[in-house]
C-alpha cells in the first residue's frame, strides 16, 4: 500500500484541538518534496498551540470541584452549592482556555516525549526517519495529532472539536448545578428534619417526611408522562428523544466520523441523563418539598398563659351538715383556672418544646370580705414568644410546591430548579446533537476535497 510523503506547511490538528496549525520542518535542509517543499521527518513538530479541549473540560471538572470545596468549607450557604459549581466550571474552563492563548509553547512541551508513529522503516533524510500521511504524534493529555493535506478537511475537523469541547464543558456546567442543586437540597433536608425534631417533636417530622413523600410521587408522575411523550412526539419521521439522545444522527452517519462522535459524547449524555433522570429529579423534587417546610411553616406565636386561683377563708366558727366544726383561718380552693391564648392560632399547630422568650409577666389579687368570710382571687398572666409548626398546613405547602416546580411555567422555581430547567436540558441536548451532525456533515464534505489535494502530491512510498 503506498503512503505519501509529508511536505512542510501541511495542516495539522489534534483529536482535542480546537485551532489549526502547520507543521514546521526544520530538521532537515536537502530533501525537497510537493513543487520544492522540504520534507518532514520524526523530528519536525509546530510552535504553535491546538486550543487543547481536553484541557478546558479539565479546567471545568477542576472548577466544579473548587465551587464544592468553596461551599463544604464554608465560603457559601448550602444552598449555594449548585450555583458555586457552576460558576466554578465555567470560570475553570474559561481559565484553561486562557492558558491556551497565552503560553503558545503548552502544545510542544505536552507532545515532546513522544515520536511520530508509523514512519518510514527504511528511508532516511539526514540520518531522520520521514513522516508519512498516516503518522500520529500522541500528546499527555490523551490527544493525537494528525496530518490533513487540504485546509477544508483540518479546519472540519477542528470545527468538529470546537462543538464536542462545548458540548462537554456545557454538560459540566448543568451537571454541576443539578447535581449541586440536589445535594444541597438533600443536606438541608436532612438539616431541616433533625431540627424540626428538637424542636418540634415526632408529629412535625412526620408531616415534613410525608411532604417529601408526596413531592416525590407527584413528579414521578409527571416525569413518568414526560419520558413517554418523548418516545411518542416525531419530528420528521424520528422520535423527539432520539433526538435528544443522538440516536437519531447515529442512524444516519454510519461512517467513521460518526463513531467518533459517539465515542466522544457518550460520556456527556450519560452524565447529563443521569442528572434529568425522572427518578433522579422526582428525588430532588421530594427533597426540595422538606428542605422549604421549616421556612414556610414555622411562623411566630405569643402565647399567653392565665392562672387565676380563688380561695375562701372563714373569719368565724363554721358548723357543716354533719355536725363538723370549722375553726376560723380555714383556707378552701373554691376555683382554678388556666388558659392559654394565641395571638396566631392555627389548628393542629404544635409548639416549640423548648419553651421561648418571656415578654411580659403581671399578677393580681382581688380581696372581698364579708362578715364571715375572706374570698380572694389571685391572678399570674405571662406572655412568651416562642414558634409554632403548622402540621395540617404542610400538606397545602407540598400541593404549592409541587405546582410551582413541575407544572406551572409562570414560576421561577418551574425553571430554575424544577421540571422546567428538564425541559431545557433536553432541548440543549436536542440542539447539541444537531450542531455536533453538522460538523460531521463538515467531516464528510471536506472528504473529497482531502482526497483531491493527496492526489496533487506526486511523491510517494509504496514498499511500506
Amino acid at each position: 500500500m503506498s503512503h505519501l510523503y509529508v511536505p512542510d506547511e501541511t495542516f495539522l490538528v489534534c483529536s482535542s484541538g480546537m485551532h489549526v496549525q502547520k507543521l514546521k520542518v526544520s530538521s532537515q535542509a536537502t530533501v525537497r518534496i510537493d513543487g520544492g517543499k522540504l520534507a518532514a521527518t520524526l523530528d519536525d513538530r509546530t510552535g504553535g498551540n491546538f486550543i487543547c479541549g481536553k484541557m478546558v473540560i479539565a479546567g471545568a471538572v477542576a472548577g466544579a470541584i473548587a465551587g464544592a470545596i468553596v461551599v463544604a468549607t464554608g465560603g457559601l450557604g448550602l444552598a449555594a452549592l449548585g450555583a458555586a459549581m457552576a460558576a466554578g466550571a465555567a470560570v475553570g474552563a474559561a481559565g484553561a482556555l486562557t492558558a491556551n492563548f497565552a503560553m503558545p509553547c503548552l502544545c510542544a512541551l505536552f507532545t515532546m516525549p513522544y515520536d511520530w508513529t508509523p514512519v518510514h522503516p527504511k528511508v532516511k533524510y539526514a540520518c531522520k526517519k520521514p513522516l508519512i500521511e498516516t503518522s500520529k504524534l500522541p500528546c499527555m493529555w490523551g490527544g493525537e495529532v494528525s496530518i490533513f493535506f487540504s485546509e477544508e478537511a483540518a479546519q472540519a475537523q477542528a470545527d468538529y472539536n470546537i462543538a464536542s469541547t462545548a458540548f462537554s464543558v456545557g454538560t459540566i456546567i448543568a451537571a454541576g448545578y443539578l447535581g449541586g442543586v440536589f445535594l444541597s437540597s438533600m443536606g438541608l433536608a436532612a438539616y431541616g428534619m433533625i431540627t424540626t425534631y428538637i424542636s418540634f417533636g415526632a408529629e412535625a417530622v412526620a408531616a415534613e417526611a410525608a411532604t417529601g413523600y408526596l413531592m416525590y410521587r407527584g413528579a414521578r408522575v409527571v416525569n413518568s408522562g414526560y419520558d413517554a411523550a418523548k418516545e411518542h412526539l416525531t419530528v420528521n419521521g424520528h422520535s423527539f428523544d432520539s433526538y435528544i439522545t443522538g440516536e437519531k444522527y447515529e442512524e444516519e452517519f454510519k461512517n467513521e466520523a460518526a463513531a467518533a462522535h459517539k465515542k466522544e459524547i457518550e460520556d456527556d449524555h450519560a452524565t447529563l441523563a443521569s442528572v434529568t433522570d425522572g427518578k433522579f429529579d422526582a428525588k430532588g423534587r421530594g427533597f426540595d418539598g422538606i428542605k422549604d417546610l421549616p421556612e414556610e411553616q414555622v411562623t411566630k406565636v405569643n402565647l399567653t398563659e392565665v392562672t387565676s386561683v380563688t380561695t375562701s377563708e372563714n373569719k368565724v366558727f363554721l358548723g357543716t351538715a354533719n355536725g363538723e366544726v370549722i375553726a376560723p383561718g380555714n383556707v378552701q380552693v373554691l376555683a382554678a383556672n388556666n388558659t392559654v391564648n394565641s395571638s396566631n392560632p392555627i389548628a393542629g399547630a404544635v409548639y416549640n418544646n423548648n419553651g421561648g422568650q418571656i415578654t411580659s409577666a403581671g399578677s393580681s389579687v382581688t380581696r372581698v370580705e364579708t362578715p364571715n368570710l375572706i374570698n380572694t382571687t389571685a391572678t399570674e398572666s405571662v406572655t412568651t414568644s416562642t414558634t409554632q409548626f403548622n402540621v395540617r398546613g404542610s400538606f397545602a405547602t407540598a400541593g404549592k410546591g409541587y405546582l410551582n416546580t413541575m407544572v406551572n411555567p409562570k414560576t421561577a422555581d418551574f425553571w430554575k430548579t424544577g421540571f422546567g430547567l428538564i425541559i431545557l436540558l433536553d432541548l440543549a441536548r436536542a440542539i447539541g446533537n444537531k450542531l455536533m451532525a453538522q460538523q460531521i456533515e463538515g467531516i464528510i464534505e471536506a472528504g473529497p476535497v482531502e482526497a483531491a489535494a493527496k492526489r496533487k502530491l506526486t511523491v510517494f512510498e509504496n514498499e511500506i
